[in-house]
């Protein structure tokens, strides 16, 4: 209070700092944590659209170059403008038309990418018009080096460049068209300093804790900030849903995300393959076995399309039937035997068989292996149906886990990513924690040792 008396615009300093702050943790992304704050968040600079607008721009003046000579054809011709008029209004609009929507598909696509940096990571979220979305993201942890990228004197002397961020086992990421990337790569390296400078003040005050606890003192200690965050930083509780191992009912009904308990008694998550998969490979053949049933019918009835019984007929569309039904049950049962798990832990690909008559294969990954998880919606047809790939690169000689074709790719990637993050928190506070222990312990010694050197107390 003393301060703002002295200085009355230092009051109006602070308000428009902590409405700054403010907007700052209110803006969102796709897959945002509740801890993270997103400190930039740019779209390409416009000069990468003019850029891209040269194409359209020369098409639209090759129309008006039309236009223009029909006009002056007219005042010598009048006579062959006024019998071609639909040729003289459909000839320019052949150029114009092309050159708006190639203009405006340009713009949108410009508009509808952006370039995030958090308080975690640095994210590049690549919308394709009618296409289709990509999502690359890279921990600050992992970040080595940031470059910025000249082409040439236009960029350099409207500031803006490409952004080439390598990182520790997660590739790189490029970023181009920039705007102020000079700034944005400072805004990264500060964030990476600040990530941890953050890890060491936890890292510190829990050794000053636990060593508070052995000797009696932890009464006289605050408890400190960063330990508050460690112990919310869990993730998003969730509700299993238990089912039985083996009912008619359950069975049938096509789930294409399931969360049950693992046998450590942490919950999973498993994905299948998007239902229109399912849908494209068995109503055709659900269809054709219904009609084989209804035809066995009739020819055993003697009702519709057969005006008499046949017994022989009715066989011969049975036994279509029955191999159309079990062909149905086979494709079913292997839609729902490709599985995609994933716990507190581990990350884990099922690919099965039906009625797993020829086995299958199962494959796992911890945690502490992968170095990046991306998405991928190839076309615009899966971004209708919400349909893509989830990429999970890993380290070391381990292949690349992809999640193939599975509904809403966006929220199984934020679903893994916020378990990689919690699992790799957990492992390093358990690091921490024993080598904590080691120094209480030696600290421990050395005091009972202290106590027996000294003479007693006569």
């Amino acid at each position: 209070d003393w301060l703002l008396i002295q200085n009355d615009r230092l009051e109006n300093y602070f308000q428009t700092l902590e409405q700054h702050y403010q907007q700052q943790a209110e803006r969102n992304f796709p897959g945002k944590q509740w801890d993270e704050v997103v400190v930039m968040m740019v779209k390409r600079d416009v000069l990468f659209l003019l850029a891209r607008l040269v194409g359209p721009v020369v098409l639209l003046v090759m129309g008006f170059i039309v236009l223009l000579g029909e006009e002056l054809l007219g005042q010598y011709y009048p006579d062959f403008l006024s019998s071609s008029l639909w040729l003289s209004i459909t000839l320019p609009l052949l150029f114009i038309i092309p050159a708006v929507l190639w203009g405006l598909y340009h713009y949108f696509d410009w508009r509808n990418d952006d370039f995030i940096v958090t308080t975690k990571r640095v994210i590049h979220i690549e919308r394709m018009l009618f296409y289709g979305e990509q999502r690359d993201e890279v921990p600050l942890t992992r970040i080595q080096d940031v470059t910025v990228k000249t082409l040439d004197w236009i960029e350099l002397f409207f500031d803006y460049h490409d952004l080439i961020i390598k990182t520790a086992g997660a590739g790189t990421l490029y970023m181009k068209g920039i705007p102020q990337a000079e700034k944005m790569r400072e805004t990264i390296f500060d964030l990476r300093r600040k990530a941890k400078e953050r890890v060491s003040a936890a890292d510190l005050a829990a050794k000053r804790h636990k060593i508070a606890r052995r000797i009696n003192l932890e009464s006289v200690l605050e408890k400190p900030a960063m330990s508050v965050a460690e112990a919310e930083a869990h993730i998003k509780p969730i509700t299993p849903i238990r089912q039985p191992k083996w009912s008619a009912m359950g069975y049938f009904i096509p789930r294409i995300q399931e969360i049950d308990y693992d046998e450590n008694g942490s919950t999973q998550i498993t994905w299948r393959k998007h239902p229109f998969l399912l849908i494209s490979t068995v109503l055709p053949l659900l269809i054709l076995t219904i009609i084989l049933f209804w035809l066995t019918l009739a020819a055993l009835v003697g009702i519709f399309p057969f005006s008499t019984a046949n017994g022989w007929l009715g066989l011969i569309f049975g036994l279509l039937a029955a191999g159309a039904l079990g062909t149905t049950l086979t494709r079913y049962d292997g839609w729902r035997r490709d599985l995609y798990i994933v716990t507190d832990r581990r990350i884990i690909d099922i690919e099965g068989t039906p009625f797993r008559l020829r086995g299958e294969k199962r494959r796992e990954g911890t945690f502490d292996n992968i170095q990046n998880i991306t998405y991928n919606i190839p076309n615009f047809f899966h971004k209708l149906l919400n349909m893509g790939d989830v990429i999970i690169e890993t380290a070391g000689t381990q292949a690349t886990f992809t999640f193939e074709q599975v509904y809403n790719p966006s929220g199984v990637q934020e679903e893994i990513f916020n378990r990689m993050v919690a699992f790799q928190q957990k492992e390093r506070e358990k690091q921490r924690d024993a080598t904590t222990e080691e120094l209480v312990e030696m600290l421990a010694e050395y005091h009972h040792l202290l106590q027996k050197s000294q003479p007693p107390a006569n």
